[in-house]
């Protein structure tokens, strides 16, 4: 009888892929603090429990005060990922009235997450305003007119536009806002805590600037440029965020206690200063990371490997991207190992290298199987040079 060997579930990858949010790897790589966070939680710990007075207590009240001083906010609550957070907050506040949203926000975002799907299992109405590339501040006031209680503005996160296009600035739809009595529901998407201008990356709005702007509720993902587990993060207005606890969706969305202690410990950090993040955080560590650092790894691949392997490879600038629908404009310079197999084809040797231990990914182009050293760590190098030298032999 033939034995049938089953996959090991999730095992462990080394992306040489260059992109850095990978979904279909598991997006962002967590910081070794938040990993033994959740592996400590495993255990009893303090979840619904107040230690001092031995009273049942409010498991997101931990998560709320540390987001509350990171971002500036007045409180905040974690669900399972963005589209839960976007859905509560629809469902909670907007529900059964009228949302108003302009054409051009109408996305989606992977794996078929369409926003207008997703206002109507909330179960309210969206307004469309403007044109698909010019939405002015007259519009939504038209909008409001026909009765919608809400603005929701989405971030543009896995697309841009080029050539003609306008749209009102955040500060003014807040005003906007304001002034009609209504909240402004803002998806942020990839979750940017820090502005990462000065390393030529452009992360538009910052969760403390949406925050500090005025947005009445913003909501983004814990596992991209947040760079921790898979979560939907919500921030904003106290009041509004009740209303989001008390609703009997959040009861079916909210998240468990492995996955609160990493989020607070992820908070912690950003909690420490923006230097900190930068080191121990890997998603902001591989998106700021210099090209000679890279190309270090590159160069110390090319030296593990036997002699009639590095024969059959070449070292080659190369660009990578933050990936994970997130900044799709950005491109990173870095360095690769470009490998041109002489006794096997291209599409047999990435399939063996995915079937190694650990399971290596690179990417096709051309002739080439390119092996991106930005998303592949330090300590993983030797590991690397092992799993291709049996791959390639």
């Amino acid at each position: 009888m033939d034995v049938i060997t089953v996959p090991l579930c999730m095992a462990r990858v080394i992306n040489a892929t260059g992109v850095v949010l990978h979904t279909g790897l598991g997006r962002a790589v967590l910081p070794a603090s938040v990993q033994k966070a959740m592996q400590d939680a495993s255990g009893y710990v303090l979840l619904e429990v107040d230690q001092e007075s031995g009273e049942r207590g409010e498991r997101i009240a931990p998560f709320s005060n540390l987001i509350s001083t990171v971002t500036g906010a007045h409180a905040g609550l974690a669900v399972n990922n963005n589209a839960a957070a976007v859905l509560l907050a629809l469902s909670a506040l907007v529900a059964p009235g009228k949302v108003v949203i302009a054409h051009s926000h109408l996305v989606e975002i992977g794996g078929s997450f369409r926003l207008p799907e997703v206002f109507a299992q909330s179960g309210c109405q969206f307004v469309a305003v403007g044109a698909a590339n010019i939405v002015r501040l007259e519009d939504y006031i038209e909008g409001l007119k026909q009765g919608a209680v809400a603005i929701f503005v989405a971030h543009h996160s896995n697309f841009w536009f080029q050539g003609e296009h306008e749209e009102p600035s955040l500060a003014e739809l807040v005003c906007l806002a304001k002034n009609a009595g209504v909240p402004l529901l803002y998806d942020l998407g990839t979750g940017a805590m820090l502005d990462l201008s000065r390393w030529g990356i452009d992360v538009g709005m910052t969760v403390g600037g949406a925050v500090e702007m005025g947005a009445d509720l913003v909501c983004f993902s814990g596992d991209k440029l947040f760079g921790g587990p898979q979560a939907g993060i919500v921030v904003g207005r106290k009041d509004l965020i009740d209303k989001l606890l008390h609703h009997p969706l959040y009861r079916s969305l909210r998240l468990g206690k492995n996955m609160l202690a990493g989020l607070c410990a992820m908070l912690e950090i950003y909690r420490a200063g923006e230097e900190k993040a930068l080191v121990e955080i890997p998603t902001l560590a591989m998106l700021v990371e210099p090209s000679d650092k890279i190309k270090a790894r590159v160069e110390r691949l090319m030296m593990l490997l036997p002699l009639d392997i590095t024969a059959q490879c070449r070292v080659a600038e190369t660009t990578s991207k933050p990936g994970g629908g997130t900044l799709p404009q950005v491109e990173l310079p870095g360095w690769a190992v470009a490998v041109r197999p002489q006794r096997i084809n291209l599409r047999e040797l990435a399939h063996r290298l995915r079937m190694g231990d650990p399971s290596v990914w690179g990417r096709l182009s051309g002739k080439d199987l390119w092996l991106d050293m930005r998303t592949v760590a330090n300590g993983e190098v030797e590991e690397l040079a092992g799993v291709l030298s049996k791959a390639i032999s």
